[in-house]
């Protein structure tokens, strides 16, 4: 193995990075402000931890707080998903709009996006309770993505909700509570 090495190397804010390994080399997805605006970002390392290409923006910030945001990735068959939530205002100005979302985005193996994203979970909250922690888990051929949100039939208490995700990055089945 390698010792330490600096991966990102701008001045700007960085957090919740989330690396895999491939089997053959190393993937990292993070928020990074370096324009200005925070977004995710995806880089692939060889296994002695040499960036294979630059960092790219995956998902531009819309309107984001940096308020609890989470990023997940996991290896599949065709490449990568990379999961996310975020908390924004929809409405900007005197009277905000809490909002937050779980989302999913299905990458090559290359890290580019294939198609957009899917949103998992939407909610409007201005009581704190959220869509947040989304995180993805791959047992062999099986996938899932797990997220923290309030019960559709109590706004108050959080509960854990998952949702299949085959190989190549599509849905199975239906949210549930667990």
């Amino acid at each position: 193995l390698f010792g330490p090495r600096q991966v990102v190397e701008t001045p700007e804010f960085h957090r919740a990075p989330e690396l895999v390994w491939t089997g053959h080399e190393f993937a990292m997805a993070w928020l990074d402000d370096r324009d200005g605006a925070e977004g995710i970002y995806f880089v692939r390392f060889t296994a002695d931890g040499v960036p294979l290409a630059d960092p790219a923006r995956l998902v531009p910030a819309a309107l984001w707080s940096t308020y609890n945001c989470s990023v997940s990735l996991a290896v599949t068959d065709a490449g990568f998903v990379l999961a996310w939530s975020a908390v924004w205002d929809e409405r900007p100005g005197w009277w905000p709009v809490p909002h937050s979302q779980v989302r999913f985005m299905p990458l090559d193996a290359l890290g580019h996006a294939t198609r957009d994203s899917v949103v998992v979970c939407d909610q409007y909250s201005s009581f704190g309770t959220k869509c947040s922690n989304g995180q993805l888990r791959r047992t062999g051929g099986e996938m899932g993505l797990f997220w923290t949100a309030p019960s559709h039939d109590d706004g108050y208490a959080s509960w854990t909700w998952f949702v299949g995700i085959d190989t190549s990055g599509d849905l199975v089945g239906e949210a549930r509570q667990t």
